[in-house]
């Protein structure tokens, strides 16, 4: 029969992101809006977890926001508020991401007040990792043209490793989770950056 694999090397699918840890992400979406306002400009990543929070936006006035996120972009299509702008660049269809050098080229055009992302694993030695270098890429791009960097990630990715370095603890402005992490060293790491 058929199996799944599991384990650091295997990008799991949208369809099935979609389908997981989907009160967590809610959880967050919720904690995470707090950033959001009225007349702003907004970079999201291709994650599940932040398209939770990018639906939150259709309430909000005067705000453009730019993602490579294939899902995000179709979710909020039909939205008047916003205005909604795509990286455009090479489709990873099993993840619904844009990336690759046409991204990249698009991004640096564009300037945001907040970069809202995710990522694979979260550790306290190495932050935030990926299972993609194309993935990473797309993300130095939008964080290097956004003024404050956000990093919404669920409680199921504390402690796990990835092959692929993304972000430094020390580069996050902040780390918003669902939970208290049970391990107290992310408390000590970020302190008020923690949000749970």
């Amino acid at each position: 029969g058929a199996v799944l694999t599991t384990g650091n090397n295997f990008d799991t699918p949208a369809s099935i992101r979609r389908t997981q840890q989907q009160a967590e992400k809610q959880r967050i979406a919720d904690l995470a809006s707090r950033f959001l306002s009225n007349s702003s400009n907004y970079f999201f990543d291709s994650s599940s977890t932040v398209s939770y929070l990018a639906l939150k936006l259709v309430d909000y006035l005067d705000v453009r926001i730019a993602t490579n996120g294939l899902g995000i972009l179709s979710s909020l299509s039909s939205s008047e508020n916003l205005v909604v702008l795509s990286s455009g660049g090479y489709l990873r269809s099993p993840y619904d991401e844009f990336t690759g050098n046409l991204a990249i080229q698009c991004i640096s055009n564009m300037n945001a007040d907040i970069f809202f992302f995710s990522c694979a694993g979260f550790s306290a030695s190495q932050g935030a990792m990926e299972l993609s270098d194309e993935n990473v890429a797309v993300k130095h791009a939008f964080f290097k043209k956004s003024k404050q960097h956000i990093l919404l990630c669920d409680s199921t990715k504390f402690d796990r490793e990835f092959f692929f370095n993304s972000f430094s603890i020390q580069e996050i402005d902040y780390v918003v989770t669902d939970k208290k992490p049970s391990n107290s060293l992310y408390i000590e790491l970020l302190g008020d950056r923690l949000i749970y």
